[in-house]
């Protein structure tokens, strides 16, 4: 048995041997997680760093974005509030505007008006004193021409107190003939001042488009609803033209008369008694108070005016028109008879016609373009012409023939009025037949 000495002994050895291999055996490091699987710690560390970089960068450029999107919209915001603006402006300029241009308009229609009355009241003094300088012209006159009376009276008196007080008593009642004369001179010199002059149309002026060659203008057609597109809109075998002249109905088959169409009124002035046709969608206005000027208006601004002049006494119609149809020619017109047998006169373009009334009066017709460049509506002049009346007229419409139906398709284009083209041919000789019948019936000219 061992005493505790020798254990002791044993077991100190055991431990110095474990100390020396300790020491014997090579010393190991651990290595970091980072360096397993082969990864190099520089490269690791670069990568760490783009990816932060790249992040940063990405979250930069969202930032960027996000600022980019609110900049848009808020530019959306104000464009659309400046438009907004814009359009409130162009509102209230163009409300001012049209409240500028009434009110201009309402003034100006209010001095035309006041003008015109101020004109027909008299206040304008220009016409009183051209008047009165005529009156005093007419007195001065008047008193020369009784001068030489004065003088036979007083030299063929045998009493020396009958030659003293004969001139006296002479120029008493001269005085007031001269006053009573002088009044009504002065009441019809003012009346002529205050008409105005003619104005007569252009010569040479043509028509306006007729596309079928039927003698209505385009225009026209529309006025007497016909076909522009069609010679002869009924198919009576009279062309659309040629009926209207001679007052008859161009879209209902003969004898239908014009007046009964429905596309025509007859006007009747209410101071001097004469009538005639117009076409019904035409405006009719009288520009003074007695209807001396009366007004046939259409909508493109032409229009036919009738006036009602005043010939001195004893006055012929060919010294009137030398005295008041200034710039004509009296070789430029020539008389006529019209549908309802009126003689007249008529300018050889039948854009002007005259008629003598048995009350000392002229009623002159007279066509005006208006803006126009060409002649809209000559065929409807001459049909107003072709319908004028005095009151005291009777005589009716003569009765248009009937053109048989199986020669409805072979026409004569001649006029029926037309006096001087008689010796014209027509396609067939039934038409020749027809036309000749009817120029019996009427001694107008085209």
């Amino acid at each position: 048995m061992f005493s505790d000495n020798d254990d002791s002994i044993k077991l100190g050895e055991g431990d110095k041997d474990k100390e020396e291999k300790k020491k014997d055996s090579p010393k190991v490091n651990t290595m970091p997680d980072v360096f397993y699987g082969g990864k190099d710690p520089e490269i690791y560390e670069e990568k760490n760093k783009a990816k932060q970089k790249l992040k940063k960068k990405t979250e930069d450029s969202k930032e960027k974005q996000k600022k980019e999107k609110n900049k848009q919209k808020n530019n959306g915001q104000e464009q659309k509030d400046k438009k907004q603006d814009n359009e409130t402006k162009n509102k209230s300029g163009l409300n001012k505007t049209k409240i500028t241009v009434g009110v201009v308009s309402f003034l100006l229609i209010v001095g035309a008006v006041s003008a015109y009355q101020f004109y027909n009241a008299g206040y304008f003094n220009f016409s009183q004193e051209v008047a009165q300088e005529e009156i005093d012209n007419n007195q001065q006159q008047q008193q020369e021409d009784n001068e030489p009376n004065n003088s036979d009276t007083t030299n063929t008196t045998t009493d020396t107190n009958d030659e003293q007080n004969q001139p006296t008593t002479s120029t008493d009642e001269q005085q007031v003939t001269t006053s009573t004369t002088s009044t009504e001179q002065a009441e019809d010199t003012t009346s002529t001042l205050v008409a105005q002059p003619l104005e007569f149309p252009s010569s040479i002026l043509a028509d306006s488009v007729d596309l079928d060659s039927d003698e209505l203008t385009d225009q026209e057609e529309v006025l007497f609803d016909t076909d522009s597109g069609t010679w002869d809109t009924d198919g009576d075998g009279y062309f659309d033209g040629q009926e209207v002249l001679n007052l008859y109905d161009p879209n209902q088959e003969s004898p239908t008369k014009l007046i009964d169409s429905g596309v025509i009124d007859e006007y009747v002035n209410p101071v001097y008694g004469y009538r005639l046709y117009h076409p019904s969608d035409w405006e009719v206005a009288a520009v003074d108070d007695e209807y001396k000027q009366v007004l046939f208006s259409s909508i493109d601004g032409a229009f036919v005016e009738v006036r009602a002049e005043s010939k001195q006494e004893g006055e012929s119609f060919e010294d009137w028109f030398a005295r008041k149809a200034e710039g004509q020619s009296i070789q430029e017109i020539e008389s006529f008879s019209n549908r309802f047998e009126q003689e007249g006169y008529k300018r050889q373009d039948n854009l002007v016609a005259y008629f003598n009334g048995s009350n000392n009066n002229v009623y002159v017709m007279i066509y005006n373009k208006g803006t126009n460049d060409s002649i809209s509506f000559r065929r409807s002049m001459r049909m107003m012409f072709q319908s004028f009346r005095l009151n005291m007229s009777n005589t009716g419409l003569p009765e248009q023939n009937v053109i048989p139906k199986a020669e409805t398709t072979t026409t004569s284009s001649i006029d029926i009025q037309d006096k001087n083209n008689t010796s014209s041919t027509s396609t067939t000789s039934n038409s020749e037949s027809v036309q000749t019948t009817t120029e019996s019936n009427t001694s107008s000219s085209s």
